[in-house]
C-alpha cells in the first residue's frame, strides 16, 4: 500500500486491516480492524476525514473521497463492490454498495440497505434501513 501524508496529517490504518499493495491512501483517513481494501483502491481524505469502520470490505478499483468540509463515514461490516465511487456520504453498518455504483455527497445509506450494481444514489438522498434500491437515480 502507498500512504501519503497531507502536511502533518497521515493515514491511520489499523494493523489488523488488510490493504492491497497497490492501494493508495491519502491524508485524513482512518481504517478499522479487520477491514479489507482491494487492489487499485484510492481513498483520498484531503479536505475532510474518511472513517472506515471495522470489518468493512472495499472492492478493487473503488474510489472513496470527500468534498471540502464534508466527511465520508463508512461504518463497520459494510461491503463496497468493485469500481464503486462514494464521496462525502454516510454508509451505515451492514450496508452493501454494488459494483460500479456511485454514492454522491450528502447521501445516507441506512443499516443493512443494498444499492444494486451500477446504481447512482444522488446527493442528499436517504436510503432507509434494509431498503433495496436500483437505477439512476436509485429508487
Amino acid at each position: 500500500m502507498t500512504l501519503y501524508a497531507l502536511g502533518e496529517i497521515e493515514p491511520d490504518v489499523h494493523p489488523d486491516a488488510s490493504v492491497a499493495d497497490d492501494a493508495v491512501i491519502i491524508g485524513n483517513v482512518v481504517i478499522g480492524a479487520g477491514s479489507v481494501i482491494g487492489n487499485r483502491v484510492v481513498i483520498r481524505g484531503d479536505d475532510a476525514v474518511i472513517a472506515i469502520g471495522d470489518g468493512t470490505v472495499i472492492g478493487p478499483r473503488s474510489v472513496i473521497h470527500v468534498t471540502p468540509g464534508h466527511p465520508t463515514t463508512i461504518e463497520g461490516s459494510v461491503t463496497i463492490g468493485a469500481a464503486a465511487h462514494t464521496e462525502s456520504s454516510h454508509i451505515m453498518a451492514g450496508a452493501v454498495i454494488g459494483d460500479g455504483s456511485i454514492v454522491l455527497a450528502g447521501a445516507v445509506i441506512g443499516p443493512g440497505a443494498v444499492v444494486a450494481p451500477r446504481s447512482t444514489v444522488v446527493g442528499g438522498a436517504v436510503i432507509e434501513a434494509d431498503q433495496r434500491v436500483v437505477g439512476t437515480p436509485a429508487r
